[in-house]
C-alpha cells in the first residue's frame, strides 16, 4: 500500500490526472471509443506519462495481489474447512490483479500504439477494468470481514486463556 501511495503521490499519476478528469482505469463506464479519446487527449508527452505509469502501476498490482492473497489464504485457512467451497474466495484477489495486469498491458500497449491502437485491445482494456473494479470491490470488504473474524477469534482464545489461569 506504501508503494501505490507513493506513486500516487509522486509518481506520474498526478500530472496524468491534471490532464484528464478520470483516467481509463477508474471509469467502469469505459468504452473503447471514450478510451481512445481520453488517451488522445493526453497528448504525445502525456501518453509517455501514462505508459510508465501503467509499468509502475503493474509493478504496485503485483506487490498488493501477492499480499491480498497471501492474506486471503491465511485467513481462510483458519476459519473454513479445506473442503468448504468458501475456500474458493481465496482467487478474488487473484482475479482481480490479473484483470488489473491485462488492463494494464492493453493500456499501456495502446498509448504507445496511439493513433494506430485497435478498439479490440481497447475493448479488452475496458472489460479487464469492470472486472477488476467488481472483483476489488468485492475482495477489500472480504479481506478485511475474514482479518476482522480471524483478529476477534484470537483475542477470544486469549481472553478464554487468561480466565483459565
Amino acid at each position: 500500500m506504501a508503494y501505490s501511495a507513493a506513486v500516487l503521490h509522486w509518481g506520474p499519476y498526478p500530472q496524468l490526472k491534471a490532464s484528464l478528469l478520470q483516467l481509463a482505469e477508474e471509469d467502469f463506464t469505459a468504452s473503447p471509443e471514450k478510451t481512445a479519446s481520453k488517451i488522445n487527449q493526453l497528448g504525445e508527452k502525456g501518453r509517455e506519462r501514462y505508459r510508465r505509469y501503467q509499468a509502475f502501476d503493474s509493478a504496485g498490482t503485483l506487490v498488493t495481489t501477492i499480499a491480498a492473497t497471501l492474506l486471503m489464504t491465511y485467513a481462510l485457512s483458519r476459519l473454513v474447512d479445506s473442503r468448504s467451497v468458501l475456500g474458493l474466495l481465496v482467487y478474488v484477489p487473484a482475479a482481480a490483479g490479473i484483470c488489473d495486469w491485462i488492463e494494464n498491458a492493453s493500456l499501456a500497449r495502446a498509448a504507445a500504439e496511439f493513433p494506430k491502437s485497435s478498439l479490440g485491445a481497447l475493448l479488452v482494456a475496458s472489460v479487464a477494468t469492470r472486472l477488476k473494479l467488481l472483483l476489488a470491490g468485492v475482495a477489500l470488504p472480504l479481506l478485511l470481514y475474514c482479518s476482522a473474524r480471524l483478529g476477534l477469534e484470537v483475542w477470544r482464545a486469549r481472553t478464554r486463556k487468561a480466565i483459565r489461569s
